[in-house]
């Protein structure tokens, strides 16, 4: 809970609270996930967080019925930078290793949607992808999710010894 509440805030009116834990096999480990759920006791807003047994906060979603219309005052930029903002109270030591992917930039909604990939050693890490939503209007996130429960994101080999494309291909 503790986990969740310091990188999100969760309205006082949110009183509706369930929690549930998940045991799994990943690799042959076993791994924990708790998913926690915050809501309006008329179920008109709620947050939805799921922390693994590491401690990192795997995905994070906030959904209102309420309805805004227009284009929002958020501009991309001023989105992208609340978004490593929430990255960087989410997962501190994987955030200064994140960079943009160019994305649909989906105009004709009310987020701005954002997607990053790792990169070790200016290398990508292919299956590792983040995407953090953000509302035009308020400029809350909305969502957040990409992590694996249990995956150890540490450990990646040194690029010395590396050769290029080119070299490679000959």
């Amino acid at each position: 809970i503790l986990i969740v509440k310091n990188v999100v805030s969760i309205p006082n009116d949110y009183k509706d609270f369930q929690y549930s834990s998940n045991e799994y096999e990943v690799d042959g480990s076993k791994v924990f996930v708790w998913n926690l759920n915050w809501n309006k006791t008329d179920s008109s807003s709620g947050v939805s967080a799921t922390v693994d047994q590491n401690g990192r906060l795997i995905s994070y979603s906030k959904y209102t019925d309420d309805q805004t219309e227009g284009l929002g005052n958020i501009s991309r930029e001023a989105g992208k930078a609340i978004a490593d903002d929430f990255l960087k109270r989410a997962i501190p030591d994987l955030a200064g290793d994140l960079k943009l992917v160019d994305n649909n930039k989906n105009f004709s909604t009310d987020r701005h949607y954002f997607v990053y990939r790792l990169y070790r050693n200016d290398i990508p890490v292919g299956y590792f992808q983040i995407s953090v939503d953000v509302d035009k209007h308020t400029g809350e996130v909305l969502s957040y999710y990409g992590l694996e429960p249990g995956q150890s994101y540490k450990g990646f080999p040194s690029k010395d010894g590396l050769i290029g494309l080119e070299e490679g291909q000959k």
